[in-house]
């Protein structure tokens, strides 16, 4: 009795915290009450920035952030593909032990904030476009977006675009218009913005459609070229077999020009002109009015081709060749002639006798020859400038148009005297011919020592060769033409100075060329 008992101690603990939770649904705004699956929603403490692990809405929108402490937070929605992030939602107060509803969010698409653009693509006849095209549009900061292909009906549309203005056009393709102008506004769709054919494409520029195969070394890259040439010869020269330039077609109206006249000219060399001629997709009118306008001309140029062989044979006759003879023998010039007049961009040279370089011609008859050569070259462009009158909503400006043409035209003339001056051209004087092409260059397209280093090589090294060994056997003008010939260029082709030793053989890149 009256005794104390210690230790009975107790220790309280305080009552547990109950954790809150925010609730809430995540829709489209514009399909309610239509829930968004795979929102990713969190939730931030004001106090403490402390996140919340993140929760996914389910299939019909809804979502709940468990464990929460008392506090305020902030809520995040990263919305799904195709929806616009909305801005947080701030001030949520989360109570002890209770749920916090009615958190929602309405998504808007990013679809609803953009248009597009429709139309139809047809050809001459107002049919769909066969094969499928590519359309694209271009906005103020030149971003593109496409090329949408057409389907079967020549329709495209193209989705997503950002309010604002866009060229609209049809990819890399000049047989069309070249652009429409429009501007897309917000959830709608910016219709018939059509294209139709020019009807010059029928005969220009669809060098897309020439299918052949390439069995020969030459690249596809240098085929296209031979056939933006517009010429069947020039495809020979690069190295198409016969069967393959027979079974290339020609739909334009100067590639079938040079094709009719090529093959006459060739003697049948090339293939059987009537087959070609009769697959060629060509309305009737402009069938038979290519045959007239060939005939004149071939007419004319049988006229002027006489003349001009005439003056040839004129200048020849004064023209000293004697001790040239044997140096000419050992240089390939006929062949090699020609394809320079094929490739080297400057086919005049074939038909073209100035030599007054050389002392020994009579000037008063170079005067008449040149005059000759633009005649006939006023006959050509006259043919092709009546052609071509279908293509007055041509793309390309009426200055670049002819010279686009005359460069065609001009091959036409090559090939023809190519064929006419065969036996002779060995006769002409190859130093000026020379100089011509890898120095004056007549504004060529291709730089001179490209052309020389895939067609020249043999001529140039003999050339070389004659200038190496046999200098003190030329007279003051063949030599100073040499020296001025072979200065530098500024290319890794030339020196700066031709030496007498043999080894500056050595220096050109000769294994390399034609």
């Amino acid at each position: 009795a009256n005794q104390n008992t210690p230790g009975i101690d107790f220790q309280l603990q305080p009552a547990a915290v109950q954790p809150g939770s925010i609730s809430g649904q995540v829709t489209d705004q514009a399909a309610q009450p239509q829930g968004l699956q795979n929102a990713q929603v969190t939730a931030t403490e004001v106090n403490t920035g402390a996140i919340s692990p993140l929760v996914l809405t389910d299939n019909q929108g809804n979502y709940q952030i468990v464990n929460l402490n008392a506090s305020v937070y902030m809520i995040n929605v990263q919305a799904p593909p195709g929806f616009q992030n909305p801005a947080p939602l701030a001030n949520v107060q989360v109570q002890v032990g209770q749920n916090t509803p009615g958190i929602n969010f309405q998504l808007f698409s990013t679809a609803a904030q953009t248009g597009s653009i429709s139309g139809q693509v047809t050809n001459v006849d107002g049919n769909p476009i066969q094969p499928a095209i590519g359309i694209e549009a271009i906005n103020q900061q030149n971003q593109v977006f496409g090329p949408i292909q057409t389907d079967v009906h020549g329709g495209y549309r193209i989705l997503n675009l950002a309010p604002g203005k866009y060229t609209v056009q049809v990819s890399q393709d000049p047989r069309f218009p070249p652009s429409r102008n429009v501007e897309v506004i917000p959830r709608r769709d910016q219709g018939n913005i059509d294209f139709s054919l020019n009807r010059v494409s029928d005969f220009l520029g669809r060098l897309e459609d020439a299918r052949f195969s390439i069995e020969s070394t030459i690249s596809i890259e240098e085929a296209r070229e031979a056939v933006t040439l517009f010429s069947i010869v020039n495809l020979m020269l690069a190295g198409l077999s016969q069967r393959q330039v027979n079974g290339t077609p020609q739909t334009d109206v100067l590639g079938v020009s040079t094709l009719f006249y090529g093959l006459q000219s060739s003697r049948g060399e090339i293939g059987d002109m009537q087959e070609l001629w009769q697959s060629l997709d060509l309305p009737t009118d402009v069938r038979s009015q290519i045959v007239t306008e060939l005939r004149d001309l071939e007419n004319e140029l049988h006229t002027r081709r006489e003349e001009i062989h005439s003056l040839e044979e004129h200048a020849k006759a004064q023209f000293n060749l004697g001790r040239r003879n044997e140096v000419r023998a050992n240089v390939e010039f006929p062949s090699l002639f020609q394809r320079f007049v094929a490739i080297g961009r400057d086919p005049l040279l074939a038909i073209d006798i100035r030599m007054e370089e050389s002392r020994a011609i009579d000037k008063t008859r170079i005067a008449e020859a040149d005059t000759l050569l633009v005649e006939l070259k006023g006959v050509i462009m006259s043919i092709v400038r009546s052609l071509s009158r279908y293509g007055t909503s041509a793309t390309r400006s009426t200055t670049e148009n002819w010279a686009y043409f005359e460069s065609r035209v001009l091959e036409v003339l090559a090939k023809i005297a190519q064929y006419r001056q065969t036996e002779d051209l060995d006769e002409k004087n190859q130093w000026v011919v020379l100089a011509d092409i890898i120095g004056k260059n007549r504004e060529t397209e291709v730089a001179p020592h490209v052309v020389l280093a895939r067609n020249g090589g043999k001529l140039l090294q003999s050339a070389l060769m004659i200038y190496e060994n046999e200098q003190d056997s030329l007279d003051d003008y063949d030599r100073d033409h040499l020296r001025d010939l072979f200065q530098e260029r500024g290319t890794p082709f030339w020196t700066t100075r031709i030496r007498r030793e043999s080894t500056v053989i050595a220096r050109y890149p000769l294994q390399n060329w034609g």
